[in-house]
């Protein structure tokens, strides 16, 4: 499955569970794009892979130059 990152407006975006090898993962995708948390996790455990824990808090979305970003400034949010 291949998300879809691609946005022609804030609106086109939304804040999903993509998942990674640890778990949760929130991300700003396309509102349309699928996503399988737990098929990447099992994925990941099919192929005894690792990934670094944490994520940064997403809260809204925006779209920038066609791509689905996170919204407002990355370096004053905290990693969990």
């Amino acid at each position: 499955m291949k998300l879809d990152y691609r946005c022609a407006s804030d609106a086109d975006c939304a804040v999903k569970d993509i998942g990674n090898c640890c778990g949760t993962y929130p991300a700003c995708v396309n509102k349309d794009s699928p996503t399988d948390p737990a098929a990447v996790q099992a994925q990941c455990a099919k192929q005894g892979r690792m990934s670094a824990c944490g994520f940064r808090p997403v809260d809204a979305c925006s779209c920038t130059q066609g791509q689905c970003t996170p919204r407002g400034d990355a370096s004053q949010s905290q990693v969990r």
